[in-house]
């Protein structure tokens, strides 16, 4: 059965380091939309760039008070949640 969600949280502290590691955690070959929760400890400004560098244009990030992964709450990190497969499409705009 295909997975069609993979999640993830990193807790790097470096801007390119924290995407990089979030996005080795959630992407895969067939990811269609990604949704990114991060820490307002992380400089937006440069969040963005690695974001479009890792992740391309479809995805939503937003700055959050907490994150909530897989193993509970935290503070100071940025969670992820791709979706996958064939059988929905998700297209971001402005």
């Amino acid at each position: 059965m295909e997975n069609y969600f993979s999640r993830g949280f990193t807790s790097f502290s470096e801007e390119e380091k924290a995407i990089e590691d979030i996005s080795h955690q959630i992407l895969k070959e067939n990811t269609q939309f990604s949704l990114l929760f991060f820490s307002d400890k992380y400089d937006a400004k440069k969040l963005e760039v690695y974001i479009k560098k890792y992740f391309g244009d479809n995805v939503l990030a937003c700055s959050s008070a907490g994150e909530i992964a897989a193993d509970g709450y935290h503070d100071n990190g940025i969670t992820g949640l791709a979706f996958h497969g064939e059988a929905f499409r998700i297209n971001s705009f402005l």
